[in-house]
């Protein structure tokens, strides 16, 4: 199960609360705990802003496109993933 941002925050705070009064094994799997969540959010935010590229090419690729007479091969050449492509509406005719 994926946390939400919301949730692995929380959970950061309380692992906060709880390390000052944790001694040797306990505090040393918290600290484990807090890098684990920790590598969580920056691999979620990371995705977050992956989706906002992905939306924003979405976008404006098509027109651009065309304008710039680049194809379909062109985009999936420079690793555009087909998927994205056909968000924006740019088939392999293109």
């Amino acid at each position: 199960m994926r946390l939400t941002r919301e949730a692995i925050l929380a959970r950061l705070e309380a692992l906060r609360c709880q390390l000052p009064a944790a001694r040797s094994v306990a505090r040393l799997n918290l600290v484990q705990k807090r890098r684990d969540l920790e590598a969580d959010l920056r691999v979620l935010d990371a995705s977050r802003g992956l989706r906002d590229l992905e939306n924003d090419f979405v976008a404006i690729a098509r027109d651009f496109g065309r304008r710039e007479r680049i194809s379909y091969s062109d985009w999936r050449d420079l690793g555009v993933p087909q998927v994205v492509l056909c968000q924006a509406g740019i088939g392999s005719g293109d």
